[in-house]
């Protein structure tokens, strides 16, 4: 299955669109079809940004790409420090 990534811009204007749809009757299925999304996306951008105004979701999505670098890092800080351990318990220089 192929990932996109949608900018912030697309997602609160397909969250839009859809929304006019089903003001007119149109079905969920129906909807996510003519916009090129599967239900599940749909679903899951509208729990997570559904109301929220375009200023934020960029915020939002700025802020879970910064979460992800900082844990990356946090992970081979970790793994760095447990190297350190194991070299000082065995009793090795470690430089």
């Amino acid at each position: 299955m192929k990932q996109r990534n949608h900018t912030p811009e697309q997602i609160v204007g397909v969250l839009r669109q859809a929304r006019v749809r089903l003001a007119r009757g149109q079905g969920i299925d129906q909807i996510c079809r003519a916009l090129g999304i599967t239900g599940a996306t749909y679903h899951r951008w509208s729990k997570s940004y559904g109301s929220m105004p375009l200023r934020y979701v960029k915020r939002l999505k700025h802020l879970e790409k910064e979460n992800n670098r900082l844990k990356r890092v946090v992970a081979r800080l970790t793994l760095e420090k447990a190297i350190l351990q194991e070299a000082i318990r065995a009793g090795k220089p470690y430089y």
